[in-house]
């Protein structure tokens, strides 16, 4: 879980441990502070912090809630930030059977001009505040 500004920046992170109380990567008590509490996303996450809580889940053989710590994803090559066109996975192909998966998930087909442009899966922001 994560604290965040009102501004949507994320300045800390912690889990609810076993007891209800709140941990943070070294396990030592956390005291939630007045903000907006969400999921970060892996990238909002530093390695060490992610390293850290993956760490506490794996020393306790508890699963996280959700799969952020581990989740895969792609950064932008310093080439690709210069750029208006992204061009790594140019000429991969996809089956068929995949994308008509995703679409039974509830994910959507962004078009423009009939042209697709994306999938997307798109979600009501939830965000709770304390």
């Amino acid at each position: 879980m994560g604290v965040y500004t009102e501004e949507n920046t994320l300045i800390a992170c912690f889990r609810v441990a076993e007891d209800s109380t709140y941990s943070d990567a070294q396990d030592e008590l956390f005291t939630l502070s007045a903000g907006n509490i969400g999921i970060p996303h892996v990238l909002e996450i530093s390695p060490e912090s992610a390293t850290a809580f993956g760490q506490i889940y794996a020393d306790y053989e508890k699963l996280p809630p959700f799969r952020q710590l581990d989740r895969g994803y792609y950064h932008l090559t310093d080439n690709e930030r210069d750029t208006h066109e992204l061009i790594r996975w140019q000429g991969r192909l996809c089956q068929a059977g995949r994308i008509v998966g995703l679409e039974r998930r509830g994910w959507q087909r962004l078009e423009e001009s009939g042209q697709r442009l994306c999938d997307a899966q798109i979600y009501p922001l939830w965000r709770s505040r304390t």
